[in-house]
């Protein structure tokens, strides 16, 4: 049972309502965790702004979603790993990448180097090394790039944290078990 009951969209406040509609409107329905959410009226807004404008910069979908399931597993998420697992399904990526994003490995260099950073910086706290830094750059990203992939883990850990927190109910499909690898 939910320590924080996610919010009837219907009975939110007029600010928090517009936010979630607006997120109905994207994905066909408002999930729990910005239901949840819905709770602060400013924190829904921060957060849908941050995931807005975090998708207009120069990390695809994909990758997108490879970074929000290594912080998920990361920080051992059952309801981001759920969702995140579900909306990688829906932008294309295999039963593979989604289990190498869940270990946060990828054969393709730059996937790669994004997912180990991000395994890094939620496991140290934001204390990378300059290796890190340097593996990241020699495949491409730049300081923007960087910024975005801190920014995403910012953003994914906080829904990791909340969900924990309130013990969001789940919408989407369990995730299941990571396989051992082999």
């Amino acid at each position: 049972m939910a320590r924080i009951r996610p919010i009837d969209p219907e009975k939110a406040s007029p600010e928090a309502r517009a936010v979630l509609d607006r997120m109905r409107d994207e994905l066909g329905f408002v999930p729990n965790v910005a239901r949840t959410l819905a709770h602060s009226p400013g924190a829904l807004a921060g957060a849908f702004q941050l995931d807005l404008a975090l998708r207009s910069g120069e990390i695809d979908d994909m990758l997108r979603e490879r970074i929000a399931l290594a912080v998920a597993q990361e920080n051992q998420c059952c309801y981001c790993l759920a969702a995140h697992t579900a909306m990688g399904r829906a932008v294309g990526l295999t039963e593979e990448e989604l289990r190498d994003s869940r270990r946060c490995t990828s054969p393709e260099g730059r996937t790669g180097a994004a997912l180990s950073f991000v395994r890094a910086l939620v496991r140290r706290r934001g204390k990378v090394e300059d290796r890190d830094l340097e593996r990241l750059r020699e495949v491409g990203f730049g300081d923007a790039g960087i910024t975005e992939l801190v920014a995403m883990t910012a953003f994914f850990t906080l829904t990791n944290y909340l969900t924990h927190v309130a013990e969001t109910p789940l919408d989407f499909p369990r995730a299941g078990d990571l396989p051992p690898e082999q």
